[in-house]
């Protein structure tokens, strides 16, 4: 009785904090969105994970998924209703497009494969988180980015590091899942936690700039054994904080990282020992992955224009002696098996559509400064989103992703009001490039002569 007390403090003080947040501060829809939308997502992914939750505090996965839906319901309705109230001017992010039409081949998939009523529900649902993330957001974030950036940073980096710690305490009251593995995670996929810790880390060297901020979600990177959002924060890292550091500083940069190098092989090497037959045996760079996009692609082969079904998983996958089925840690090829390859690249041309966008406000950042302050920042965080989707299982096509939200409220208010504001400078140009050198408004010395003469007659 008393541990499940103490987990449901610990569970639940996340929104406390957020509400005291919300009370302080005078972005108040940051501490809103963090605080009642990303983080009960990443609640529920902790309390219905398999293994990795709690045997004393968790609910089934089918309880999940209902209290995710209505969690994306309710903030349409909210934002609806806060939006007709200001009468706001929708926004758009840059991507909305590429997402709607994926969701109609999606929905198209699911009737032409016989996926049921189940798939149908889940593709509206879809549509209620792709309306909140890519206008809704955009709309009530407001115009005041620097505020709204500044406490939407402050509140990534405090529920990355309370995670972290929460996750250490977890493990040290209830031991790791599995026992023999060395990595921080537990509630919940250490994986997760990692994308979670990055998608705070980018934000945190480019806003809040702390040594010791920047130091304690780097080093809880390193204990999450995640190899590549590792090496995405490495290279921020080393992009932003080696053109500002002493040669001291520089030293202490590379021994850091080599010292994380040395760590995350020292946890991998522990548990090839402890679980030599897994197939996420961590060997090699890719941990196995490419056994599993090879059964992929087959699987891909036999329905590549409509997929097999929606969420068609790997089967006939063995840890152990157990068969469980398994997702293939590439998102391209996870929705190309269930919804076919046609509404795949709809979905990953919304990334590649919102990259762009960031290049374009990055390249243009020296012009508007006061509006494209942050597009370095938005343009680090949509390749890390590219390269994060051929590893990882992080998608905005994923109801349960806290972090894919979170990667939305960094970057779609940005870019929706880049776009907005670039949109004028490429259709404005001068009247006089655009005509041919004989037909300038200026006149040429022959036209002056001509004039000179008609004026003495």
């Amino acid at each position: 009785m008393i541990e499940t007390a103490v987990d449901c403090i610990l569970f639940l003080f996340p929104f406390g904090y957020f509400l005291w947040r919300w009370g302080r501060s005078n972005a108040e829809i940051s501490n809103v969105l963090l605080g009642c939308y990303v983080y009960p997502l990443i609640l529920f992914t902790m309390l219905s994970g398999e293994g990795f939750a709690l045997s004393n505090f968790s609910i089934s996965m089918e309880t999940a998924n209902l209290l995710r839906a209505g969690i994306h319901v309710l903030f349409a309705c909210w934002f609806i209703r806060k939006v007709l109230k200001s009468g706001s001017r929708l926004k758009a992010v840059p991507g909305t497009i590429p997402a709607a039409v994926a969701l109609v081949l999606m929905l198209l998939s699911a009737i032409f494969s016989g996926s049921g009523s189940s798939a149908l529900l889940r593709i509206g649902l879809l549509l209620i988180l792709a309306l909140n993330i890519f206008v809704l957001i955009p709309t009530v974030a407001g115009d005041d980015k620097k505020s709204y950036y500044k406490e939407l940073t402050r509140g990534g980096i405090f529920l990355a590091l309370y995670l972290a710690g929460l996750s250490t305490i977890v493990i040290g009251l209830h031991g790791n899942f599995p026992e023999w593995s060395l990595r921080l995670g537990r509630p919940l996929n250490p994986g997760v936690l990692a994308v979670l810790v990055v998608f705070a880390f980018i934000p945190a060297l480019f806003v809040n700039r702390s040594l010791a901020v920047i130091g304690g979600l780097f080093v809880t990177l390193i204990a999450t054994g995640s190899r590549f959002p590792l090496a995405f924060a490495v290279v921020w890292l080393l992009v932003l904080g080696i053109k500002r550091a002493t040669v001291w500083r520089r030293v202490g940069l590379a021994l850091l990282v080599c010292s994380s190098i040395g760590y995350v092989y020292w946890v991998q090497s522990g548990e090839i020992s402890s679980n030599e037959q897994g197939i996420f045996e961590r060997s090699d760079v890719l941990s196995g992955r490419v056994l599993l996009w090879i059964e992929t692609i087959d699987s891909i082969k036999t329905s590549p224009f409509w997929g097999r079904g929606d969420r068609t998983y790997l089967e006939n996958v063995y840890t152990g002696e157990e068969q469980e089925d398994i997702r293939p840690h590439n998102m391209l090829l996870e929705n190309s098996m269930s919804y076919g390859i046609p509404a795949s690249l709809a979905a990953f041309a919304v990334y590649l559509v919102m990259a762009f966008s960031a290049y374009r406000a990055w390249r243009h950042r020296q012009l508007l400064p006061n509006v494209l302050e942050f597009a370095p920042m938005w343009l680090y965080f949509s390749v890390v989103q590219l390269g994060a989707t051929m590893v990882e299982t992080t998608s905005w096509l994923n109801l349960g992703d806290g972090g894919s939200i979170l990667l939305f409220l960094f970057v779609g208010p940005g870019l929706a009001n880049a776009r907005a504001v670039l949109a004028p400078q490429k259709k404005v140009k001068s009247p006089q490039l655009r005509m041919p050198v004989g037909q300038s408004i200026g006149l040429s010395e022959t036209s002056r002569r001509d004039r000179v003469d008609q004026l003495k007659l």
